[in-house]
């Protein structure tokens, strides 16, 4: 699970939970062949610090079955009725009135990620994020849960145990969980609630509601422009910062497999052992050579941007053979140039990851380019010595 927090100052603070958690091309450009197994999800945004928890539940394989911490649920999903209420519009703050004492409660802000009705691909994994205050009269420690209460689990364990920092009366958190959308095609909703160090689980308003998920898993997701089936058309390059993009010849780097180990590769793997420890479908590997502020980037074929589209993707890195969490350390990079021309980079996107036991999604909005024609980087530095910088691309696609 995933918590970003702010405290009620102008400068807001953000922090992590980590979980046990027909395709058309634009214009002129021809679609290639999509590499098998390559699963495409909508975006979380990202977080600038990280916090764990544990899980005290035990995980579901599949979106199939789901329980509760105190009952055993229908083994299949259960498609939610039209007439369900909705959450879209967060309810007026639930503060204390003097002498009233709410010894845990909560207030649901918003959807951050996936706001109701939003669409999934079928075995899609994503990440869902609420925002949430704590107005209560008590402080959140370790040892409060994210619970599991009841409808669709979608993939998620029962309950995740905080197991570090707190949450003060009056401030805002982003929780967020990372979920498996179920194989048939439908309605999902699951509903989760916060648990206390008595066991009493607490929710938001003045009836202690749940929060929920609600998704469509849908086929036919439009991607336009995907990172997988490019990689092999890619110009790859390596070096040491500061970046240099001019010469890629005299550090050019071959697509594939590396011939020596330690040596920097670029390739397209599938069945890797996760940081968030699951097994990968196809995701775009990137190695650098071992060493601080080394780095690999690949530079992509023109596309031009059409209305609508957006570039999404997830980042990670690989788990220790034995499962457990690397000491990798790398800056995550998207970036562009308009018309091939150096002098115009920008930086869409980056995001400094290390090992916290999920994936991290992101999503950001291209229509400012749009009917331009964009030469797409991406790269990765490593901001540590270590050999196991084994810096993970996962669904990296333009979508409309």
């Amino acid at each position: 699970m995933l918590i970003r927090k702010f405290r009620k100052v102008a400068l807001l603070f953000c922090v992590t939970l980590g979980l046990l958690s027909a395709c058309t091309m634009a214009r002129g450009t021809a679609m290639p062949t999509l590499k098998p197994g390559a699963v495409y999800t909508l975006a979380a945004q990202t977080v600038s610090a990280q916090l764990t928890l544990s899980a005290d539940g035990t995980p579901q394989t599949g979106a199939d079955s789901a329980q509760s911490p105190t009952k055993t649920l229908a083994p299949s999903p259960t498609p939610v009725p039209d007439n369900v209420l909705t959450q879209n519009a967060p309810p007026p703050e639930d503060t204390p009135s003097p002498g009233e004492e709410l010894y845990d409660h909560l207030t649901f802000l918003e959807d951050v990620t996936y706001p109701d009705g939003a669409d999934v691909p079928p075995g899609a994994t994503f990440t869902k994020t609420w925002r949430l205050k704590n107005t209560g009269t008590h402080t959140w420690t370790p040892g409060y849960s994210l619970v599991f209460e009841h409808g669709d689990a979608m993939g998620a364990p029962a309950s995740l145990q905080f197991t570090a920092d707190v949450v003060e009366p009056g401030e805002i958190i982003d929780v967020s969980v990372d979920l498996i959308a179920p194989e048939n095609l439908g309605t999902y909703q699951g509903y989760w609630m916060l648990r206390n160090l008595e066991g009493e689980l607490f929710g938001s308003g003045d009836l202690s509601e749940p929060f929920w998920v609600k998704v469509d898993v849908v086929t036919g997701l439009d991607v336009a422009f995907d990172f997988n089936a490019y990689a092999d058309e890619a110009t790859w390059g390596t070096g040491t910062t500061p970046l240099d993009f001019t010469a890629p010849d005299e550090d050019a780097l071959a697509f594939g497999p590396s011939t020596e180990v330690g040596d920097a590769f670029v390739d397209l793997r599938n069945n890797l052992n996760l940081e968030n420890g699951r097994k990968s479908d196809w995701v775009l590997e990137t190695y650098p050579s071992p060493g601080v502020n080394k780095y690999l980037f690949g530079k992509y074929p023109t596309y031009t941007i059409n209305a609508g589209e957006y570039l999404t993707g997830k980042v990670g890195l690989l788990a220790n053979p034995g499962g457990s969490c690397s000491n990798g350390d790398v800056r995550f990079q998207v970036k562009y140039t308009v018309n091939d021309d150096l002098s115009s980079m920008e930086t869409l996107w980056e995001e400094d990851k290390t090992c916290d036991g999920m994936l991290h999604d992101f999503q950001v909005d291209l229509s400012d380019l749009e009917d331009q024609e964009i030469q797409f980087y991406i790269v990765v530095i490593a901001n540590t010595s270590t050999e196991e910088n084994h810096a993970i691309w996962d669904s990296l696609a333009v979508k409309r």
